[in-house]
């Protein structure tokens, strides 16, 4: 049919296409369904001994770092958010793990647990790993207020409440609710953990007084992470950040094949990380986030950037955008492919970035298609 009723455009679907049949997939759930799920909650999951524990491995990593500043750009262990939102990541070097080494495995098993009575995620993927183990430090003004925020690529977090319920005022864990759209306030007490589907949005309110400190964990299908940062290289991709790296090249070389980036040509920068779909008032709309992907060593990816080939015309729109048509009577599309043209000048100068939109088809003349 000329008119696309139906979007059908998956994070598979795409990857298969654009990176080739062997592309790795996280395993998450899809961004529309996360939605639906429930958030548990596990009241007095840490004892106050357990919480000593974790704020004296903290603070003795703070406390070696000496006056290093915290970073933005994942070269320390330590990053600043925010000038109220400080996170350290007890994953590094393998702290985490070699510390706290009872916890860990009392953490891996109480999900696998509740993994089993609600979602069953972790039968999707071949094996399952701590991603990341963040300390937040969140002072007065701190919060997360993105109300779409979501664990991109992790399969579930867990957030886990360290300090006394008196320490802060504000600062509450609040997930975005599908059926009207409200903000729902979360019980978190001290001990207290908190359960959910990685790509279920949830946010932080602001911080009004006082300070306060969480630990957060997600689980991925990927190695247990080693590098001082969110690592975005999920499944078998190479983070060249990792020190662990080479143990997880011998230890996972059987489950899948580890690479730099799969390409069936021109690798891209980016990949489609999760579809989800967006009500208005008088139409749906699809938003698509996109991740970078490619080398593990971003400064040098940034800094070279593909080039066209001589004779190579710039004047034509990308083929990135030929997703909307060439013979659309709409408006809308009209102005599509001006910015198309003008993207296509300036910045996009290579086809594989076109080809990894034409997803959307050709030849609709739907407005809601726009």
């Amino acid at each position: 049919a000329a008119r696309r009723r139906e979007w059908s455009l998956t994070v598979d679907d795409w990857q298969r296409e654009h990176m080739g049949e062997d592309a790795q997939s996280s395993g998450a759930m899809d961004v529309a369904a996360a939605q639906r799920t429930q958030v548990v909650r596990l009241e007095k999951f840490l004892s106050s001994e357990d919480i000593a524990m974790v704020r004296a491995v903290a603070e003795a990593e703070l406390a070696s770092m000496g006056k290093e500043e915290a970073s933005a750009d994942g070269g320390s262990a330590l990053e600043a958010h925010t000038e109220s939102w400080k996170v350290l990541y007890l994953q590094s070097k393998n702290v985490f793990r070699r510390k706290l080494p009872a916890l860990r495995q009392r953490i891996l098993d109480t999900v696998r647990r509740v993994d089993e009575s609600h979602w069953n995620l972790f039968d999707k993927v071949d094996h399952v790993n701590i991603r990341v183990v963040e300390y937040h430090q969140m002072d007065e003004f701190g919060e997360l207020a993105d109300p779409r925020h979501y664990d991109l690529n992790s399969l579930l977090t867990m957030d886990i409440m360290l300090s006394e319920d008196d320490a802060f005022e504000g600062g509450d864990l609040q997930t975005l609710e599908e059926a009207d759209g409200t903000l729902r306030k979360h019980e978190f007490k001290r001990g207290d953990a908190l359960i959910f589907v990685s790509h279920k949005y949830h946010c932080v309110g602001r911080v009004r007084s006082g300070r306060r400190n969480v630990m957060v964990l997600e689980f991925w299908y990927g190695p247990e992470r080693q590098c001082s940062h969110r690592c975005e290289r999920f499944g078998g991709e190479i983070c060249n950040r990792d020190p662990g790296q080479s143990s997880y090249t011998r230890q996972y070389q059987n489950s899948y094949v580890l690479k730099e980036h799969v390409t069936s040509s021109t690798p891209l920068p980016f990949r489609l990380g999760s579809v989800a779909r967006h009500k208005g008032e008088s139409r749906e709309s699809l938003e698509l986030l996109w991740e970078p992907c490619g080398s593990a060593d971003e400064d040098v990816a940034k800094d070279k950037p593909a080039s066209v080939s001589e004779g190579q015309s710039t004047d034509k729109p990308s083929d990135a955008f030929a997703c909307f048509g060439s013979d659309s009577d709409s408006d809308g599309d009209e102005v599509v492919t001006d910015i198309a043209s003008s993207i296509n000048k300036k910045q996009v100068k290579d086809k594989a970035l076109g080809d990894a939109f034409a997803c959307f088809g050709s030849d609709s003349e739907s407005d809601d298609d726009r």
